[in-house]
């Protein structure tokens, strides 16, 4: 036989060898389409809380049920069409923030990756919470609101000094104008408001004929105050500290946050709660924080302030290094709203120490000022550039408002 034909042979009898070995050595993956087809299990909805209905106040709804998607990612959560925010997750219950809608018959579906069907549960009722309150519609800056006893609010504007009437029904009327700007808006009894004017006098307005007068002269410039349950009356502005105008006509110009700004301030539960921007901030100081000074008896004497809650906490969570707190109000009990510049402006702080971004995506930005009233409506100002005001249901009253 010829060599070259025998060298032939035998490189084919080799390569067939090392086929034959490589085939019994490696194993090849079953065919996917030679095995039977498991249908994933249909996630169901078995409850939502709160029950067939979202009033005003809440903030978050639970959906309970099974065989949701075992990764949180892979669920998503519809009121008709419009998507809500997981914040919490398990295999048998997610809760969502309050969506942006406002239904008598929505349907809340869950779509979960994991499987084909749908799940879907309804009609289920979401209250309105958010409406624009008394027309400002010319973007003028507005400086102040305040909430009288009869839930009339009074607006206070930069420009031209106007103070307007918005009555509960909307109506505005323009009652007076004052000579400087309106920072903070509080009341007598009477129903005579207080204008705090960054100025050491306090002027006081006649909410009939708009007459405007000095109330107090406290000596140091102040910009926002408070009165306590004995007709005290705390306030501070720019490097004033807080400034106490007791009840038996004295002034006190206390050495607190004397070298830094007050930018709020709100008597409740016999303490003052100041928002302070700290001129020289420190572990022990720090900037943008809301602090409460507790009032030790009924003459106003106040004692030692402690830090309650320090605003780049909220920043930092929200990864924005540059939003700034421009508002703080309390709750009946005692829960802080925060409005800031944020594009999520509400937050609420709770007494159990957490906090959750409030009606995210339903209310407007920034928010430049809050008063919560009487009743359970919270007053909103949008800053620049729409300058108008928002009445926010938050299904509850604001903390007591004393009026001496």
């Amino acid at each position: 036989m010829n060599k070259n034909i025998v060298t032939i042979l035998t490189l084919v009898i080799m390569c067939l060898f090392l086929i034959v070995q490589t085939g019994c050595e490696y194993d090849v993956a079953e065919p996917q389409w030679d095995k039977p087809y498991t249908e994933p299990a249909e996630p169901e909805i078995t409850g939502i809380i709160p029950a067939d209905h979202a009033p005003a106040g809440v903030n978050q709804i639970t959906i309970t049920g099974n065989n949701f998607a075992s990764v949180q990612e892979n669920n998503k959560v519809y009121f008709n069409a419009t998507p809500a925010d997981i914040i919490d997750f398990s295999p048998t219950s997610i809760t969502v923030l309050r969506p942006n809608v406002v239904s008598d018959s929505a349907f809340v579906k869950l779509v979960s990756y994991d499987a084909l069907v749908v799940a879907k549960r309804g009609p289920y009722k979401i209250d309105k919470v958010v409406e624009n309150f008394g027309r400002f519609l010319d973007k003028l800056m507005l400086s102040a609101i305040g909430v009288d006893a009869n839930e009339n609010v009074w607006v206070a504007e930069t420009g031209t000094h106007d103070i307007t009437k918005i009555s509960p029904n909307g109506d505005r009327t323009l009652i007076s104008t004052n000579e400087k700007v309106v920072t903070d808006i509080k009341f007598l009894q009477d129903g005579s408001l207080i204008l705090l004017q960054d100025h050491r006098d306090v002027a006081v307005m006649n909410p009939s004929a708009g007459e405007i007068t000095v109330w107090k002269s406290v000596g140091k410039r102040v910009k926002f105050g408070d009165f306590d349950a004995n007709g005290n009356f705390y306030a501070g502005g720019r490097r004033s500290g807080v400034v106490v105008a007791r009840n038996d006509d004295t002034v006190e110009a206390l050495d607190l946050f004397a070298r830094d700004e007050i930018l709020g301030l709100r008597v409740f539960n016999n303490y003052v709660y100041t928002y302070v921007d700290i001129g020289s901030p420190d572990e022990q100081t720090p900037d943008f924080s809301i602090w409460r000074i507790p009032i030790l008896d009924a003459a106003g004497t106040l004692g030692t302030q402690e830090v309650v809650w320090e605003w780049n906490k909220i920043d930092a969570a929200k990864d924005s290094a540059e939003s700034l707190l421009n508002t703080f109000a309390i709750s009946d009990e005692g829960d802080l709203l925060f409005g800031s510049d944020h594009t999520q402006s509400l937050d609420m702080l709770y007494t159990d120490g957490h906090w959750e971004e409030f009606y995210k995506g339903i209310v407007a930005t920034p928010s430049a000022i809050v008063v919560w009233g009487n009743n359970q409506y919270a007053y909103m100002v949008q800053g620049a550039p729409e300058w108008t005001i928002f009445r926010i249901d938050m299904g509850r009253p604001g903390a007591p408002y004393y009026r001496p």
